[in-house]
């Protein structure tokens, strides 16, 4: 994911779905840990449909970001 779109997701009031910030937020949490970190079914939809997840684990149990 290009940075510029990244950062425009994760500053308040420039748009953006607040559902795609606190998944993106976890998504750098957990590359930063270099872990999976565990997502529900919707946060899964959300990511994938969003481009933040290239995959999401069986069950929706993780991702791997881009």
């Amino acid at each position: 994911m290009q940075r510029d779109a990244r950062d425009k997701m994760l500053r308040p009031g420039e748009g953006g779905d607040d559902r795609v910030r606190v998944c993106l937020r976890r998504a750098w949490q957990g590359y930063a840990a270099g872990s999976v970190v565990p997502v529900s079914k919707a946060e899964a939809k959300t990511m994938v449909a969003s481009g933040i997840a290239d995959t999401v684990g069986a069950g929706s149990t993780g991702y791997e970001t881009k």
